[in-house]
């Protein structure tokens, strides 16, 4: 689950930025997005199906070989907070960058909203709504992803203190990061906002926790639907059509 939540950022650290007229760039980030999102909750499913393994290996080589981030602004706030929960509590990175990740969508949601936009239609097929609504949901996918895969999205979930976000930000500027992202303007007093709200988003966690069982409920029986016996395929039917009742995402794209 870690490898798949620490490519996932990989990609929206080169991607989910700002517009720079690089249409390669952008599809072929989604493509990656798209795989990971549609291969990870299979293989943790059905971890001996080597196809999706392999295909799940092979978008996380794409994630990160310097591919989709030639030429195109870059974001890495993430990875910066991240790195100190992990040098300050011991948390696996992976698992650092799903409680900073949709906290910093939201913090920085204004000055990402084309981009917010484009992810969301692109990646999760969120087409109706307002814009803000479409933004709103598409952190909110994002969110889903991280707790469908097992890895918690905030502090609290890690006994982690919200009273952490002060000194993460005194350790980034000792370092001299102070302007972290892709304009220069997560500054100390915006990461200490990123880590209060991973801390308050206990309600949108447990919200996108049953959107994320619904969504490795949904990929586990859609693959023995594919592949399994007569009987197996029928009770896997049975099984989407619940979720799909119940709101899994990909039962609606």
């Amino acid at each position: 689950a870690n490898g798949i939540g620490d490519a996932f950022c990989h990609v929206l650290e080169q991607y989910l930025t700002h517009p720079a007229d690089a249409a390669v760039q952008d599809e072929f980030a989604e493509g990656v997005l798209r795989i990971l999102v549609r291969e990870g909750p299979r293989t943790l499913a059905q971890p001996r199906d080597y196809a999706a393994r392999a295909n799940l290996v092979w978008a996380a080589t794409w994630a990160l070989n310097g591919a989709i981030g030639a030429g195109v602004p870059q974001d890495w706030a993430t990875h910066m907070i991240g790195h100190e929960l992990t040098a300050l509590h011991g948390l696996d990175h992976a698992r650092t960058l799903a409680v900073v990740l949709p906290s910093l969508l939201e913090v920085r949601r204004e000055a990402k909203r084309e981009k917010l936009l484009q992810y969301g239609e692109r990646v999760w097929g969120l087409r109706e709504g307002s814009a803000a609504e479409r933004v709103d949901a598409a952190i909110a996918r994002t969110r889903a992803f991280y707790e469908s895969l097992g890895i918690p999205t905030t502090l609290g979930a890690h006994g982690i203190p919200v009273s952490t976000g002060p000194e993460v930000a005194r350790r980034l500027a000792a370092r001299g990061m102070t302007q972290l992202g892709e304009r220069g303007e997560v500054t100390p007093a915006v990461v200490e906002e990123i880590l209060r709200r991973a801390e308050e988003a206990k309600a949108k966690a447990q919200a996108a926790l049953a959107a994320g069982e619904l969504e490795v409920a949904y990929h586990g029986a859609e693959e023995l639907a594919l592949r399994g016996s007569p009987d197996e395929a029928a009770r896997a039917r049975g099984v989407m059509a619940r979720a799909a009742r119940r709101g899994a995402p990909s039962a609606k794209d």
